[in-house]
């Protein structure tokens, strides 16, 4: 998709319009609402408990809640405010501790809050308050965030022509390829002259001269019929 959007087929670095990280966003946040596949397996993963691969990067988001402190691991576990003690405590120190690696909590600890309930755990998140596991809660934990804006519904509707859209899209985050984007590429100052706005031919066409400027209004506004 990255290579259709930008390169037309071609996959090279530096091409890009926008971040991909930004076109990943919901359409409420300035993005085109696409998801990034490794944030989207991130998320995927944490339902089958399978994060070995994913590491501390989603182990961490899991907050086990002590009981009995039987199927909590003392090291690789978040179940306090400190969070991982393996990012605190190394392996030496527990070795020399005389603990070993696959201890629990209960393995360092005589009292519990409930030693007649199990372990329970629970999801961090992005707000901080835990709660049961989902996709959806884990999916908005780790995917990018943006701010929110107002213009989203005026490109991205029901009878929209998505080419349209998209140009309009890209107008609102200010990355068409205007002259003065351009210019520091050394681009025009050649033989084909200095690059000037095709309408006015006074200045550098930008962003602000080609649709808010009050000149191009004024002369090239009333040719305009909304």
């Amino acid at each position: 998709m990255g290579g259709f959007l930008w390169c037309q087929g071609e996959m090279k670095r530096g091409k890009a319009k926008v971040k991909w990280s930004v076109v990943c966003l919901p359409k409420d946040e300035g993005g085109l609402g696409g998801k990034s596949l490794k944030k989207w397996n991130v998320a995927l993963s944490g339902g089958s408990r399978i994060i070995c691969h994913w590491g501390k990067e989603i182990r961490q988001l899991f907050v086990h809640v002590i009981g009995n402190g039987q199927s909590t691991s003392a090291w690789h576990d978040t179940f306090s405010d400190f969070g991982l003690l393996s990012n605190v405590i190394s392996a030496r120190e527990i070795h020399r501790a005389e603990y070993k690696d696959g201890a629990t909590v209960a393995d360092l600890m005589s009292r519990f809050p409930d030693v007649t309930q199990c372990d329970k755990i629970m999801w961090k998140a992005r707000d901080g308050n835990l709660v049961d596991f989902s996709t959806k809660a884990a999916w908005e934990s780790v995917r990018n965030h943006g701010d929110k804006v107002e213009w989203h519904n005026l490109i991205c509707f029901s009878s929209c022509i998505p080419r349209h859209a998209f140009i309009a899209w890209l107008l609102m985050l200010e990355k068409l390829k205007t002259q003065d984007k351009m210019f520091p590429w050394d681009v025009g100052d050649g033989q084909n002259g200095p690059m000037l706005c095709s309408l006015c031919k006074t200045q550098q066409d930008s962003h602000n001269h080609l649709f808010l400027n009050v000149f191009f209004q004024g002369k090239f506004g009333k040719d305009v019929v909304v």
